[in-house]
């Protein structure tokens, strides 16, 4: 968990190696964290069995009135979509299943939301 006297940046880097280390032993495969594009940054993407999964991760200290996986909005969730489809369209990925979770990390807990969201009604097409 981050510490208190750490900044912003580094509580997010603190919790996205939590959440690799979290995924890791739940036998996911890391293929690389904070891509970023112009339209956005992709925490994780790893790849569980034949999929690939391109993971958000939200860390709060303090979490009185809300939990860390609410701030991923329908907005930001558009965000992290057409970031992934820059991330396929540079790498020519093709015929891969794929997949959106989300790690929300607090003080006492870590939960893993596998398939948190989909494309379904984005408007865009694998």
């Amino acid at each position: 968990m981050p510490q208190k006297n750490e900044s912003t940046t580094e509580k997010g880097q603190t919790g996205e190696d939590e959440a690799r280390a979290f995924l890791e032993s739940k036998g996911y495969q890391f293929i690389q964290a904070n891509y970023r594009t112009q339209l956005g940054e992709l925490d994780l993407i790893m790849k569980d069995k034949n999929t690939l999964v391109f993971v958000e991760v939200k860390t709060l200290e303090k979490t009185y009135f809300s939990h860390p996986y609410e701030a991923v909005t329908p907005k930001k969730q558009r965000k992290l979509i057409k970031t992934a489809l820059a991330y396929i369209k540079r790498y020519a990925i093709r015929h891969t299943p794929m997949r959106f979770d989300v790690i929300s990390i607090t003080p006492w807990q870590t939960e893993h939301f596998e398939d948190a969201f989909t494309t379904d009604n984005s408007g865009y097409d694998w």
